[in-house]
């Protein structure tokens, strides 16, 4: 599989910002929103774990050399730095 140049990845439904910055950088901006949780605080930490899921499939379907995470919250660069050290790329 060719890896791909740079992608910034949030968990958000979109960000200018993030398409900007990813743009600016040569990139995409890939972006990690289905929420099960409901919005509901009891159930964030299930979805934090399909989030994560979800980020994977994408960083391992674009194989991008460098990958950028705008956070919060804190597990997106968690996710985003285990993938690219098990990969070999920048994160």
């Amino acid at each position: 599989m060719r890896a791909t140049g740079l992608i910034a990845i949030a968990w958000a439904r979109f960000q200018p910002r993030t398409v900007a910055l990813a743009a600016a950088l040569g990139g995409e901006a890939r972006f990690v929103d289905d929420d099960p949780s409901g919005g509901l605080l009891a159930f964030r930490p299930v979805a934090y774990v399909v989030k994560s899921i979800r980020t994977w499939k994408v960083l391992a379907r674009e194989n991008p050399q460098t990958v950028l995470v705008i956070t919060p919250p804190v597990f997106a660069p968690l996710v985003a730095w285990t993938w690219c050290a098990v990969h070999g790329r920048t994160l």
